[in-house]
């Protein structure tokens, strides 16, 4: 497989991530408002999560970016 191909993949292996981690977030945000309890840590838990999920999806635009700046095999586009 050429790098193109490579660092498309891996971007949507991150972006993956991503959405896992934001899905996590609004889950815990629906169990937080449906029974809000004094001793946990939710709100910790869904900051991090969020926070996570943002720097992923950085990663992964970053990585695309990297990807289309590309040619076909791998090597990068000459710039004029």
């Amino acid at each position: 497989m050429a790098k193109k191909e490579r660092l498309n993949a891996r971007a949507e292996r991150v972006m993956g991530r991503a959405q896992k981690n934001y899905n996590k977030a609004q889950a815990a945000i629906a169990a937080d408002k449906a029974k809000p309890s004094t001793t946990t840590n939710a709100p910790v838990y869904i900051d991090r999560k969020l926070d996570r999920a943002m720097i992923l999806e950085d990663k992964a635009k970053a990585l695309k970016a990297k990807a289309n700046s590309m040619k076909k095999g791998g090597s990068v586009k000459k710039k004029k």
